[in-house]
């Protein structure tokens, strides 16, 4: 008996309700929602009950493994010292007050 991994298409037939894509993916279903709005991750509509949605299992950890890594890109990016950001990136940066006087924040 063989123990090979079911193919992608297999487990794309598989569709869970927000809250247990959700658990899986270790997020709130509020924020798996925000994602499935900005087109981030796929759903669908439930044929069942009009009002809701379901997600693809492989198609949705796909696209929310792909988002992770592009959002780890983009704050790598603001790294404190970089250029980007205007910081030092050593330790708090001064502010200046209303009289253009220096002070450490508080």
């Amino acid at each position: 008996m063989s123990r090979r991994a079911p193919p992608l298409t297999d487990l794309d037939e598989i569709k869970l309700p927000a809250v247990q894509l959700a658990a899986i993916l270790g997020i709130t279903e509020n924020e798996l929602t925000k994602l499935a709005r900005r087109g981030e991750v796929p759903r669908e509509p439930n044929p069942e009950y009009p009002r809701e949605w379901v997600y693809p299992l492989a198609a949705a950890v796909t696209a929310y493994c792909q988002y992770q890594r592009k959002d780890q890109a983009k704050s790598a990016e603001g790294i404190p010292g970089s250029p980007d950001t205007g910081t030092t990136g050593h330790g708090p940066e001064k502010r200046t007050g209303d009289r253009g006087q220096e002070r450490h924040p508080d």
